[in-house]
């Protein structure tokens, strides 16, 4: 028989463990060796062979991983190398729920089959538990294939005929040579309150506590039951929880497993799973193989009786699973190699709430077929300069909708290949981080940062130690993360990659001010590290300003994009415009016709040709098709797209315009249930009723396309930001009572039973929004003003008022104290407040109505609080912040004018940490606040707590525009120290590392380029000192440098050029005059010696240390004293030795952490694969340090280096070498410590006296 090809497979069969791998490969009929997996990408192992008729494929997930996701990518990689696949039997053991009326066993079958609304499979962790102690599903998956549930029925039969019944039997016996995978004996079912006692067997527990069965039939073993299986990505061990589940009429619960909620949506999918324990804490292993072979003799009948002829007539998956998952591969297939702790994932979010992973998993997503046709900037001379050089850009601008965010998700979707060394990169380390502006999710620069960096460090498990430790900084302190912080975090992360990739898409979306400080940020990261950058946005004239000098090509859809575009969505058409050729042409001609590169108006216009019922209809439908002209061509096709919706049935007419009254006035993008929650109200009911719920595939088709689902961020959208523009201009006409609608139907959501307690508010998918918005949509509506006040006024307000304490003060206990007239003064309603203000209440933060208004900015409230006699203008709060400290907090510059100019506050009032509102304006960047606040006389001068004025802050935080403001405005002394004895500001901008503030201070300000601060450095020594080779750069180039100066510890610029890696510098510094090779610092040390010494220190996640090694050679050549001593007595060579030694004593650390952390996994049965990242990281590192040591120990070596040499402290290379004896030899006595077998640091061309050829070392 001939081997199958790749093409002739068309069932696939997917495994967890391997014991279900094992059993699964004895049910072939006949084996074949298998074609080679087609896709290069593809690390799955494969078994092939025929059962019955059918070829079978069958691939198992990694060993020791377990979940949804891993087995979405296994069956992911299957599709592709296998694309005639039709379906897939996923097949092996689950934990039963048995119940008094389903009589489940250990060794019973259950098999998933819709039930209801249920498809068969429910992913149980996405769910929730509501109050009553029902589930509620939060998501719906897809049920198995129709072919196989139509051989249901008969299999059924055939298991159920005493006749026919032997067919389970004989496949049974298939692995009657396995004694192994024989039926054990012992089947204990615990009551639910029972806990198991001991250890792997049950032996101590309580016997009276098993529920007793009837015995079965010994020719009945085995039971097959269908219905409901719940996965999720932990194992489910209690039973409690199992009988919720098992019993909630609404589930019907059969078995619980890991791996299917992954499948079902994306791949056709039956789940099979043999019972192997009772999903309690009695598990134990004594079932587990004979439960996976009772699954596969079941899989093997299931086959017999499916038709290859049926199975056939099925779609492929190959085309079904590109058009649903894109190139999502590289985002999903990360979760394998990079699972991180909740406390890892918790620290990375702190970092920034903004995911942008999530938002390229969706666009990969939602890609569509014709993103082949980016193959145009792929093949530009451009882009290959992009992707093969450093210190490239690229920007892309485009007109409305030509596909710019597309293109930007398949650039990023390309640089992760890169990443993972597909293309021919492995020896580089790559970094790639992307940003998605969005018109509606609008954040502080800081966050946008934070996200680039929590992607960086989403890779690196080391650099969560560096993150955590300013976590806890920062939680001490009681303070936020800085931009300056971030700023210097991010610098590190970058130079630990060879290449890094920044792409940022749609800059136009952003705020200006935010945009604007990216680009600068970044740039200012291009500038040290190399970085490349892709960027997109529309043809803005100030975008397209920042972008001088950079490659520049303009995304624009040509025919042949639409066309590739229309052909591949030709489906949604009628039939009889599908299988007419010329009528398909006449389409395709029509469409490119009407879009002039638009790519947006091609969706639209294939959308309004869904459901023409003749080619008249159709060819009439085109002929309308609006002619492209900029913006109107969008208008026209929104208007038909509204028409279209005004001539639907009244309930979908009415279900459309409140969708898009939502997603086009909430002031943030909506949750996906947010949306359905808000959507399924009752107005004046107290009562939510979840089947009011109505399905998002109702909620999308009703609205024209207009409205989208963002999978990847679970949210509902507008399907582009024109339509936004769109509605912002046309909202009177076109959705007059939207914000009526909104604000009565939040006010019905606070009055439902279920909110009486606050401990449903956070959890619950639409509160959140309506507590902090409500106000907004109120104050669009004065018509509501009673019913408004009616509800200021009830106790109704408390849970609203909580989640503002929450967000205002970062935290906030009951009660908060927060009344509705604060709440008023938050949100502007300032006829409310006029009717609510009796006196100046205060909360138990002691934050007035007047501090809640300055603090959002309503200065309308402000200027009304203002005009009566009931309000302190400078009250403060429990932090000492007056209104005027919040308002300038939050860049509020026309509440700051008002408070100065009618309240007459004290524009230096102190806070809790002697900050001013100008601090506080400052280090938020807010130049318009800080010129209200200077124009009002505020002192620049004032130092807080941390002994900082604000000019300082400004330079930190590298905010350009309020340094000029705040120079401009008092003629400070630039170049002397401050009343504390700080140094110069100049000394400030070089340490922060900011290039547009070390431009600005040296070109518009004159400062002296030599000043020092209170160490006595020079800017040169600050910048190399601090690593920033950019900045030192700038100033090497410039001549009026003091290149010789010596700080207070008497050390040079290049002393710190050769400790910090600077080969440039050093190169640089050795060509001019004066400069001392042999200078020695006040401890002795010369340049040879610190680099020496720092050749074995730890840098923040290290790239390369091979500078140093040219720096060592380089100061050699150049005359270095090679023997110099230090005040120690130790030379360069000592120094080596030493710093080897400790490297030595640091790799041994990491292999005994990872000795003990792996018993300890093994026997919780469990990895731990984070903390094995994290090591593997810091051994890298190690062995990369201790190469350079090592190369720099020998070259001082051959160059002529004493080796008997012998510090004060008696300390000798001798001495290290006899340590390292005396740990191998006692690890060679220790069997529980790792011994690893390399040749020694010491074998180099020294005394023989000194040389031990191949000594066991960790070097």
């Amino acid at each position: 028989m001939s081997e199958p090809a790749a093409e002739e497979y068309t069932i696939g069969w997917i495994c967890a463990l391997q014991e279900e791998y094992d059993t699964a490969h004895r049910m072939f009929d006949t084996k074949f060796e298998g074609p080679e997996a087609a896709d290069p990408n593809d690390y799955n192992t494969y078994a092939f062979g025929r059962i019955h008729k059918h070829n079978v494929v069958i691939g198992c997930l990694p060993s020791g991983i377990y979940g949804t996701t891993p087995a979405a990518c296994v069956a992911k990689d299957m599709v592709r190398s296998f694309p005639s696949l039709r379906f897939a039997l996923m097949v092996g053991i689950g934990g039963g729920a048995p119940t008094p009326e389903r009589d489940i066993r250990l060794g019973d079958v259950v098999v998933s089959k819709p039930q209801g609304e249920l498809g068969g499979v429910i992913q149980y962790d996405l769910g929730k538990r509501l109050s009553d102690g029902k589930f509620k599903r939060t998501g719906q998956l897809n049920g198995p294939p129709p072919v196989l549930l139509g051989a249901l029925p008969e299999v059924q039969r055939r298991h159920k005929d005493p006749s026919e019944r032997h067919s389970l039997t004989k496949s049974l016996a298939r692995m009657d040579g396995r004694r192994e995978y024989s039926r054990p004996a012992s089947d204990k079912l615990y009551r639910a309150d029972s806990r198991h006692h001991g250890g792997k067997t049950c032996d101590e527990c309580d016997s009276s506590s098993l529920i007793e069965r009837p015995p079965r039939p010994s020719d009945q073993p085995i039971a097959i039951h269908y219905g409901t299986i719940a996965s999720g990505n932990t194992v489910m061990k209690d039973a409690a929880e199992r009988d919720r589940y098992a019993k909630d009429p609404a589930l019907n619960v059969l078995c619980f497993e890991m791996e299917a909620a992954g499948l079902m949506n994306n791949f056709p999918c039956l789940v099979i799973r043999g019972i192997c324990d009772y999903s309690d804490d009695h598990k134990n292993d004594e079932w587990h193989n004979y439960a996976a072979l009772t699954a596969a003799a079941y899989a093997r009948d299931l086959l017999g009786v499916v038709r290859p002829q049926k199975v056939a007539q099925q779609p492929a998956w190959a085309g079904k699973v590109e058009s649903l998952l894109g190139e999502v591969s590289e985002e999903v297939k990360e979760v394998l190699h990079h699972q991180r702790t909740e406390e890892e994932e918790n620290l990375l979010r702190w970092l920034s709430p903004i995911d942008h992973v999530k938002t390229q998993i969706d666009k990969a997503r939602c890609r569509n077929p014709e993103t082949k046709s980016c193959q145009w900037l792929f093949e530009s001379p451009e882009f290959k300069q992009f992707l093969d050089e450093n210190n490239k850009n690229l920007f892309c601008p485009g007109i409305p909708g030509a596909g710019k965010t597309v293109l930007a998700s398949v650039v990023v979707g390309r640089l992760l290949k890169l990443r993972k060394g597909d293309e021919g990169n492995e020896h580089e380390k790559v970094g790639v981080a992307f940003v998605y502006f969005d018109f509606k999710q609008q954040s502080e620069l800081v966050h946008f940062l934070g996200s680039i960096l929590r992607q960086l460090a989403a890779d690196h498990s080391s650099a969560i130690e560096s993150i955590r430790k300013l976590h806890k900084e920062c939680k001490n302190e009681s303070r936020t993360l800085s931009t300056f912080e971030v700023r210097e975090l991010l610098h590190s992360m970058a130079a630990s990659f060879s290449k890094l990739y920044l792409v940022v898409d749609a800059l136009d979306e952003g705020q200006q001010h935010v945009s604007d400080g990216l680009l600068s940020e970044i740039f200012d990261l291009q500038r040290k590290c190399g970085i490349n950058i892709f960027a997109t946005s529309r043809h803005i004239p100030a975008i397209e300003a920042r972008f001088k000098g950079a490659s520049i090509l303009e995304v624009r859809a040509c025919d042949e994009d639409i066309r590739h575009y229309v052909d591949n969505n030709m489906n949604k058409l009628p039939c009889f415009v599908r299988e007419s050729p010329g009528l398909r042409e006449e389409v395709k001609g029509g469409i490119i016709k009407a879009v002039d590169g638009m790519f947006l108006l091609a969706t639209f216009h294939l959308n309004s040709l869904v459901g023409v019922r003749s080619a008249r209809a159709l060819r009439d439908a085109l002929n309308r098709l609006p002619n492209p002209t900029g913006t109107n061509a969008y208008d026209q096709a929104y208007d038909l797209a509204l028409d279209r919706i005004k001539g639907q049935v009244p309930k979908s007419r009415d279900l459309a315009i409140e969708v898009l009254s939502w997603v086009v006035c909430a002031r943030v993008h909506l949750t996906i249930e947010g949306l359905q929650h808000a959507l399924a109200v009752i107005v004046n009911s107290t009562h939510f009723d979840e089947s009011n719920i109505p399905d998002m595939r109702e909620v999308v088709s009703v609205c024209a396309g207009l409205v989208v689902v963002d999978q990847g961020r679970e949210i509902v959208r507008l399907v582009h930001y024109t339509a936004q523009e769109y509605f912002e201009r046309n909202q009177k006409q076109r959705l007059p009572d939207a914000q009526s609608y909104i604000t009565t139907i939040c006010l019905s959501y606070f009055s439902l039973d279920h909110f009486d307690s606050t401990h449903y508010l956070k959890g619950d998918p639409f509160y959140p929004y309506a507590a902090m918005n409500w106000g907004y949509h109120a104050r669009e509506t004065p018509v509501l003003l009673p019913v408004v006040l009616e509800f200021l006024r009830s106790k109704k307000i408390d849970g609203s008022a909580w989640l503002l304490a929450n967000s205002a003060w970062g935290y906030a206990s009951l009660p908060t104290g927060v009344t509705g007239l604060h709440c008023a003064a938050f949100f502007g309603i300032s006829e409310a407040v006029k009717l609510l203000m009796d006196q100046d209440c205060v909360d138990r933060q002691k934050w007035s109505p007047l501090s809640w208004a300055a603090f959002n900015g309503q200065a309308e409230v402000v200027a009304l609080l203002l005009n009566t006699s009931k309000v302190d203008a400078e009250s403060k709060n429990l932090r000492s912040r007056t209104p005027l400290h919040l308002a300038a907090e939050n860049g509020h510059s026309d509440v700051a004018s008002l408070l100065l100019t009618e309240g007459g506050v004290d524009v230096n009032a102190l806070d809790y940490c002697n900050s001013t509102p100008l601090h506080l304006a400052v280090k938020k960047g807010h130049d318009d606040a800080v010129q209200t606040l200077l124009n009002h006389g505020a002192d620049s001068n004032v130092y807080d707590n941390d002994s900082t004025r604000p000019l300082t802050l400004a330079v930190r935080e590298g905010h350009v525009t309020v340094m000029r403001q705040l120079l401009d405005k008092n003629q400070i002394g630039l170049d002397s120290m401050d009343d504390l004895g700080d140094g110069p500001i100049f000394a400030d901008a070089v340490s922060a590392g900011s290039m547009a503030v070390v431009k600005l201070l040296m070109g518009e300000y004159k400062v002296n380029i030599n000043s020092r601060d209170k160490k006595g450095r020079t800017p040169l020594s600050i910048a190399l000192h601090m690593g920033h080779k950019n900045v030192a750069s700038l100033l090497l180039a410039d001549d009026r440098v003091d290149f010789v100066s010596r700080d207070s510890d008497g050390r040079t610029p290049l002393s710190y050029a050769a400790e910090k890696d600077n080969l440039a510098a050093v190169k640089f510094l050795l060509s001019k005059d004066g400069v001392d090779i042999n200078s020695c610092d006040n401890t002795g040390r010369s340049a040879l010696s610190w680099l020496a010494e720092a050749s074995g220190r730890y840098s923040f996640l290290p790239k390369t240390h091979s500078g140093r090694l040219a720096i060592a050679r380089l100061l050699i050549e150049s005359g270095v004293k090679i023997d110099s001593r230090d005040n120690d007595g130790r030379t360069p060579l000592l120094e080596a030795a030493c710093q080897l030694h400790y490297l030595a004593i640091d790799r041994r650390r990491i292999d005994l952490e990872v000795l003990h952390r792996d018993r300890a996994c093994h026997h919780k049965r469990r990895t731990d694969s984070s903390f094995k990242a994290r090591l593997d990281e810091e051994r890298e590192s190690a062995i990369s340090m201790s190469k350079n040591c090592r190369d720099i120990f020998n070259l001082l070596v051959e160059n002529g280096a004493h080796t008997k040499v012998t510090d004060k402290y008696g300390f000798s290379i001798d001495y290290y070498r006899d340590r390292e004896l005396e740990f191998w030899a006692e690890e060679r006595r220790n069997q529980d410590s790792p011994c690893l077998y390399c040749n020694s640091w010491w074998s180099s061309p020294m005394d023989v006296s000194v040389r031990t050829e191949c000594f066991f070392s960790y070097f």
